[in-house]
Order: C-alpha cells, then structure tokens, then sequence
C-alpha cells in the first residue's frame, strides 16, 4: 500500500530513440554529399566508402606468381641487364637467399659472385621473379634449359645446366630479336662497303654513269649549264656576223665614193 501510494519521484522516461541505422554510399562527389543530407533528416548515418573503378573489377592479365613455390627464376643484373636463370627443388626465395650469401662471400663457384667480381655491377635481387612453377625434377631442368636458350647473353657459367640441341634456337629466340640482330648484321655491312668505297675514292675518281640514246650512241643529254652556254655562245657567233656584214656595207660605200669622185 506504501508503495502504491508513495509518489514516485521518477518522471516517466520517454522510450528510447531506435537504433540509428547506416548507410554505405560509394563517394562520388556533388551526389553523394546530396544523398546523405537527405539520409541525416530521417536519422539515417552515411558511410563513404572509395569508389570502384573498372581497373579493379576487371582481374589482371599478369599474375604475380610468389616466389614461394618451387621452380624457374630469374635474377637480373642493374649494370648490364643480363639475368642468371636458375631451378631449385625448394622456395625460390630461399634459393635467392643463398645468392645473396655467395655474393657476399664472394664464393668462387657463384656465377652471379664471379660476376661482380669481375664487372663490379650490382644484382637486383629484389626483381627476381619465378619464370614457371614447376614442381616435377625433370619438367623444371627442361624448362630452364629453354628460359637460357631464349636468352643468349645471360650470367649463367656452369657446365651442370642441360644443354638443347642447336636446333632448338630456331624456335626459342624471339622474332623481334631475330629482326633485330639481322637489321644489326645488314647495318654492318652497310658501315663496311661504305669505308671500302671511301677507301678506293682516294686511290681513283668514281665516275657516275651516264645514259646514252640508244638511237646515236654519240649523243649525251646536254646538263643546263651546258645548254646556257650553247645559248650563249651561239648568240655571240650571230653578233659577230652581224658586225662583219656591217663592216663589209662600209667598205662597199667608201670604194663606191671614190669611183665617183674619180
């Protein structure tokens, strides 16, 4: 009954607002700040998320592969540009950390130490890549075989590695790299008739030939400067007629006088 009647000193609590409810928009700007105004009036909170281009729907054509898998690397040098090709049983990235302890102790059976030793360059350890992951023994000692055949000029030094045919060049060098060592070899050969004919130039005149009429073996064509002069010089031979026929009426007149006068 106390209870009942005790006033209650508490006032009536209103209930509680409701959760507030959030809204995940891309940002895009000028729309999306719109929207969430709109959003805020009906108690509505707005989360920008980054918003997703093309470049990250669309998967990457060019799949890093780890080195943490067994198979064909490659480690380039950053003086001259070539690469040593190796295959490993194990991680590549433990492999290539067996590199780097050669170099350091600058191991004579390293090809990649005895490189710079020789050369002083530096090997871009850091840009070494897996070429294929290959777990079988004698699919990874082929394929490596392949990868040095594909290219030349590489590091590698040791006679362990298998050896392709010759036949096999054919079909593993690049055709770019094929166009690109034949217009090499043509632009020597230019290079070296070129030197030949300056050098035979000192010894004797080259005589540019000239076409002649087939009709009168006789006749040349006749160059501008060689007309002109023909020109020219016909031109005086007709001044000097003239003058001589002018002369000739003179002397006629004077003879003629004189009969006259006699």
């Amino acid at each position: 009954m106390q209870r009942t009647l005790k006033p209650s000193s508490k006032e009536d609590k209103e209930p509680a607002d409701p959760a507030i409810t959030k809204a995940y928009l891309p940002y895009i700007k000028g729309t999306t700040d719109k929207i969430s105004r709109i959003l805020q009036k009906h108690k509505i909170d707005t989360t920008f998320t980054p918003y997703r281009k093309i470049h990250s729907i669309l998967r990457n054509s060019k799949d890093n592969i780890a080195l943490e898998s067994q198979g064909v690397y490659e480690i380039p040098c950053g003086g001259c540009g070539l690469s040593y090709i190796g295959q490993t049983n194990r991680k590549i990235s433990a492999r290539i950390e067996e590199h780097k302890n050669a170099v350091k102790k600058v191991q004579a059976t390293s090809s990649l130490s005895q490189h710079v030793t020789t050369t002083g360059h530096t090997i871009k350890f850091e840009d070494a890549k897996t070429l294929a992951s290959i777990e079988h023994c004698t699919s990874r000692i082929i394929r490596e075989a392949i990868e040095i055949g594909k290219r030349p000029h590489n590091l590698n030094t040791r006679d362990d590695a298998l050896r392709l045919p010759p036949i096999w060049k054919a079909s593993l060098i690049p055709r770019q790299q094929k166009w690109t060592t034949s217009k090499t070899d043509s632009k020597k050969e230019e290079t070296k008739a070129g030197k030949q004919i300056v050098k035979a130039g000192k010894t004797e005149k080259v005589v540019k030939a000239v076409k002649v009429s087939p009709r009168d073996p006789t006749t040349r064509p006749q160059t501008r400067n060689q007309s002109r002069a023909t020109a020219s010089e016909s031109k005086r031979l007709h001044k000097e007629q003239h003058i001589q026929q002018e002369v000739s009426s003179v002397r006629v007149t004077r003879s003629s006088s004189r009969q006259l006068l006699t």
